[in-house]
């Protein structure tokens, strides 16, 4: 059980859901926040409209965070794209960001995704 805008919500699978715009894949990724004190976070799951993120600090649901996502590239060359997103759930450890917008790197990285994995089924207790 998390909290979702204070209210208690429980999971189900990740993937695709009415509620959900876009299809979300498993990922690990590097995330680092910059919209509090800068730290680095992880990225497991990933859409073009948000991401399941953990922490060692998970900010309150409702509150902003940007963070910097560091997405895999060439054999010699990583991408960094700068995203504006606000948390719209929490729960011990990790925390849930919807983006503010739609950013043309992060929708070409997750076409990409789509063209390489299976969507997420990740089932939360």
């Amino acid at each position: 059980m998390c909290r979702h805008g204070g209210v208690p919500v429980e999971f189900g699978r990740v993937g695709f859901s009415p509620i959900r715009q876009f299809q979300r894949y498993a990922v690990q990724l590097l995330a680092i926040a910059v919209s509090a004190s800068p730290r680095l976070d992880h990225v497991h799951n990933l859409s073009k409209s948000g991401a399941r993120i953990s922490s060692r600090a998970a900010p309150e649901a409702g509150s902003p965070y940007t963070f910097l996502l560091i997405i895999p590239g060439t054999a010699t060359r990583a991408q960094v794209l700068k995203l504006p997103a606000k948390v719209v759930w929490t729960a011990t450890g990790e925390f849930g960001v919807r983006f503010d917008a739609q950013d043309a790197g992060l929708d070409r990285f997750v076409d990409q995704l789509a063209e390489q994995v299976e969507p997420a089924n990740v089932t939360r207790a």
